[in-house]
């Protein structure tokens, strides 16, 4: 497989904070504070573009992303007859905040355009973490499909168990995956396209008290080409027997 890197590849990081409420018989349930609550805590910020939080996003109530003046507007990714874009059907219409929906990060603003773009949403009623990344290329790429890479990065990443559910499904308790990957058949496109994917997060309770630099989560984007497979080996057996067909039950209701 050969694996053409973008100019500029997606890659950020981001805090994530998960608050989950519950209690055991007998013991006091434990203290909880809201998402908003949790972002404004020192060790639990996103972080920060050019010394400035990034900018808020109400994304369910816009038909453009922010943009500078005289810069074209790009269309939110599931406007109706939106073409070019390389989203999953499954997906493309599941993003409003009566659902679950919360804001986690976002660099569209009407000052700067980047290139890539993105937004972040996590689904607090399905433990879910989907970013939608707008960008465009110098030129196509020969590429067949596009993978994405999710990677626990810092000194408690070893330690936390945030990207179990995503990596398989029997999971053992005392092992934790630190990296987890997805393929889409899509090509790169050299005009302006909206990409996205979603990720399973698990709950890890620490990560509320976790310091910023000691959990970070690694996102990237990479088209791929598979020019050829090889299969190695041999394959003997024999396989015998007589194909049959039922013929069907007639079935009479008499009154």
């Amino acid at each position: 497989m050969d694996n053409f890197n973008l100019l500029r590849r997606v890659s950020f990081v981001a805090m994530v904070i998960l608050c989950v409420t519950g209690c055991k018989n007998g013991n006091p349930p434990e203290p909880t504070i809201s998402f908003d609550q949790a972002l404004l805590k020192s060790n639990g910020r996103m972080q920060i573009m050019n010394g400035q939080a990034p900018p808020a996003l109400d994304w369910e109530n816009i038909a453009f992303m922010p943009s500078p003046p005289n810069v074209n507007p790009i269309p939110v990714p599931w406007q109706s007859g939106l073409g070019g874009r390389k989203i999953d059907d499954d997906i493309i219409n599941d993003y409003k905040k009566k659902d679950g929906w919360e804001l986690v990060y976002n660099t569209f603003n009407t000052s700067q355009v980047y290139n890539p773009s993105y937004f972040m949403l996590y689904n607090k009623y399905k433990g879910i973490i989907r970013t939608y990344f707008y960008f465009v290329t110098p030129s196509a790429y020969p590429s067949s499909n596009i993978s994405y890479l999710l990677t626990l990065r810092g000194a408690k990443g070893p330690q936390s168990p945030m990207l179990n559910f995503a990596a398989k499904d029997i999971i053992k308790v005392d092992s934790n995956t630190n990296e987890v990957s997805q393929i889409q058949a899509y090509t790169v496109s050299n005009t302006g396209s909206w990409y996205a994917t979603d990720f399973e997060l698990a709950y890890d309770k620490n990560t509320s008290l976790t310091d910023f630099n000691d959990l970070q989560l690694n996102w990237s984007i990479n088209p791929n080409t598979i020019s050829q497979i090889t299969l190695n080996g041999i394959e003997t057996g024999t396989i015998s027997g007589t194909v049959t067909q039922n013929k069907p039950e007639l079935i009479f209701s008499v009154i």
